[in-house]
């Protein structure tokens, strides 16, 4: 595990696993989605809000 993924997973106190579990499932019901990639890290956007702003 990278240092950058030990220190979110200890600031949100549950294992890697559960965040991308969490993830998945954010993306599956809509409220997540993929932003940008840059290298192995995955970058994403809360929609509902961002449309808060967009409309």
């Amino acid at each position: 595990m990278r240092s950058d993924q030990a220190q979110k997973t200890c600031v949100l106190n549950m294992t890697h696993q559960t965040a991308s579990s969490l993830i998945r499932d954010f993306e599956k019901l809509d409220i997540l989605k993929k932003w940008e990639k840059v290298g192995r890290n995955q970058g994403y956007v809360f929609s509902r809000y961002l449309a808060l702003f967009l409309e």
